[in-house]
């Protein structure tokens, strides 16, 4: 029989990815309950006929609601030992996406975004993670205020360019552009060494394609 891989951002996925790869990456937010569900998404990735007239927008739920049609809470894989061990002892790394909400949650989402980092981070401390094991990131300009305001000493790296949080798709990266093309490669990597980040995340887009020839300064 085939192999089917588990569905994209579960608590078995993230389990079978920390175990078999030598490290994941996934998406945090902040629910209703100010609670930490792994989503990607803005709004709750589930049919329509599921919401039964609840709101679209993942916030604006409860964890145990998210948790009853399949989302993963972030305190329940913290205590997984499967997913805990390899973490803990076999050298892996977890990049923590800090989801920005939308402006209709709150208008400037630096705060929200810090009690995140601040959740989330005392888990990893009280599990005993290795400093440099784990990674916070966002699409946020002021991450700096974001980390210091959780109080977390964990690492932080900000994603460039930012894309906007509103739009489609193509619309957030038609309006993300400008800062592509203003930032080569080199120039973005002396930004995140600036800024002190542990890692230099950044497009698929500076190595491959037509797009790599698109900003200023060499690829």
């Amino acid at each position: 029989m085939a192999y089917t891989p588990p569905p994209e951002n579960t608590h078995t996925s993230l389990v079978e990815a920390m175990q078999k790869m030598d490290g994941v990456e996934f998406d945090l937010r902040l629910t209703a309950d100010e609670q930490l569900v792994v989503h990607h998404d803005h709004t709750v990735s589930i049919p329509d006929e599921m919401l039964d007239g609840r709101s679209r927008i993942v916030e604006e739920w409860s964890l145990e609601d998210l948790e009853k049609v399949g989302f993963c809470s972030f305190e329940k894989l913290m205590s997984d030992r499967d997913w805990l061990i390899p973490w803990q002892e076999h050298s892996k790394v977890a990049c923590l996406e800090i989801k920005r909400c939308l402006p209709k949650i709150e208008k400037d989402p630096t705060i929200r975004m810090a009690k995140i980092m601040q959740k989330a981070g005392s888990l990893i401390d009280e599990a005993g993670i290795p400093e440099q094991a784990a990674v916070f990131y966002a699409f946020h300009r002021p991450m700096a205020k974001v980390s210091k305001l959780s109080g977390s000493s964990r690492p932080w790296s900000r994603l460039l360019p930012v894309v906007p949080r509103t739009g489609s798709h193509n619309s957030k990266r038609l309006r993300a552009s400008p800062e592509f093309i203003m930032y080569s490669f080199s120039r973005l990597l002396k930004s995140q060494k600036n800024s002190g980040a542990p890692m230099m995340p950044c497009a698929v887009d500076y190595f491959e394609g037509i797009k790599r020839y698109l900003h200023l300064g060499t690829p």
